[in-house]
């Protein structure tokens, strides 16, 4: 069995935080295709080019559910213009009851065996599908139907604010679940030295070619030998014994869960340790403020230690810590400070610069409002209350635009402070 999992980084609409600072939110979306092997028997190299590298396939068409296929044509509609008027939202909006008729009429029941699926074709204008292509599909669907009004009034009506955006980064990778294998031995260690060449070969996803895929094989994270687990930051493989699936088949289900689910949670969760990694380095590049900057190193400070907390299990935490090695998260994480550091001295680049303009306006709006604060203001004031004035007219103006600029100048700076710390 393999599970195909497309992973994005995708981000909302600019926002505000509580604190009232701008805030472009990264999330992460994964979605998984599990792939379940016929029931005959399947070469090494048919394996590895059919179901290990199907992103490399392509395909007539693709078979989804029914509101998939309803909404995948309204979604690509939505991105390709995001800011569509009131009467192309009406237009839209009608196209789609339309085409909802339809698709029901072409809806084909798949009968698999042990389970039977209502499924239609996904329209696609190229006439081809992949992997990449559904999983782009679906992303453009969850990404409008998240933020899109329930009723089709309020759609036609406001349209969809805060429509999520792919971010800069995509990957597709195979976890690899093989149950049963020819010379399947009994522990997990046998198995390993006896196949680790083939093991090799599916962790490099190479079909054909000579040459020592062995090296391919990294140590094994499980400690007993029910099954081996090898991850790798291209794929995982779990690879079960004969010993694992004697001790399982009490627990054995026709979606082969008991052999899947467990290893799917860990796998899942290790994906989401690195995309929140790569969804902040996305973010900590983009930054304009330093509440903005304290904040994500804030976060990802919590981060690390939430990954140390992920679970109490000391095998499980090897093997995700191992995991995370393998997908050089040290090295994304230094990558995530230095934008940070950047930023921040790029901040203070724009603030001396923003220094420097502000002092020439300051001395030219100081001379000109100390003028004629002199004059209007401190000059009458000054005469009533009868305090010392030079003799001469001229430098009697001069004194008293001097006592204005030093009432003036630190009202000024005062502002200047007040707007610098907003």
């Amino acid at each position: 069995m393999v599970s195909w999992c497309a992973i994005f980084v995708w981000r909302s609409s600019p926002n505000f935080s509580r604190d009232g600072a701008s805030d472009d939110t990264f999330k992460s979306f994964s979605k998984a295709i599990r792939i379940i092997s016929p029931n005959r028997s399947i070469e090494l190299n048919e394996f590895i080019k059919k179901y290990v590298n199907i992103y490399q396939s392509n395909y007539d068409y693709a078979l989804v559910s029914t509101a998939i296929s309803i909404f995948a044509l309204e979604a690509y509609q939505i991105y390709l213009n995001p800011r569509s008027n009131f009467l192309q939202r009406l237009n839209l909006a009608t196209k789609r009851k339309k085409y909802e008729k339809t698709v029901k009429k072409s809806i084909q029941t798949v009968d698999t065996g042990d389970f039977e699926f209502e499924l239609v074709p996904l329209p696609n204008a190229d006439n081809k599908e992949t992997i990449t292509s559904v999983a782009q599909t679906l992303f453009t669907v969850i990404g409008s139907l998240i933020q899109r009004p329930i009723s089709d009034t309020f759609f036609v009506l406001r349209g969809i604010p805060n429509l999520p955006e792919q971010g800069n980064y995509y990957t597709g990778k195979p976890h690899i679940h093989i149950i049963r294998h020819s010379d399947q031995l009994n522990d997990s260690l046998s198995n390993e030295n006896k196949h680790k060449e083939s093991f090799g070969r599916i962790l490099a996803r190479i079909p054909g070619g000579s040459g020592n895929f062995s090296k391919f094989v990294p140590s094994n994270s499980r400690q007993s030998d029910d099954f081996s687990a090898y991850i790798t930051s291209a794929a995982t493989l779990w690879v079960w014994s004969k010993k694992g699936l004697e001790s399982d088949k009490q627990w054995i289900d026709i979606n082969r869960g008991n052999f899947i689910y467990e290893r799917q949670v860990q796998v899942e969760l290790l994906e989401y340790g690195f995309m929140i990694h790569k969804s902040l380095a996305e973010k900590s590049g983009e930054l304009k403020n330093y509440l903005d900057i304290i904040e994500t190193r804030r976060d990802l400070v919590e981060l690390k230690s939430k990954m140390l907390e992920t679970t109490p299990y000391g095998e499980v935490r090897d093997l995700l810590n191992k995991g995370w090695e393998e997908m050089n998260l040290a090295a994304l994480q230094s990558q995530i400070s230095d934008n940070l550091s950047i930023m921040e001295s790029e901040l203070k680049f724009l603030e001396s610069k923003q220094g420097d303009i502000f002092r020439v306006f300051l001395t030219v709006f100081g001379l000109i409002v100390s003028a004629s604060f002199s004059k209007s203001i401190v000059s009458p004031l000054w005469k009533v209350l009868g305090f010392w004035l030079p003799s001469n007219e001229n430098w009697s103006e001069l004194f008293l635009i001097f006592i204005s600029a030093t009432l003036v100048i630190p009202f000024i700076l005062l502002l200047r402070q007040s707007i610098y710390r907003q």
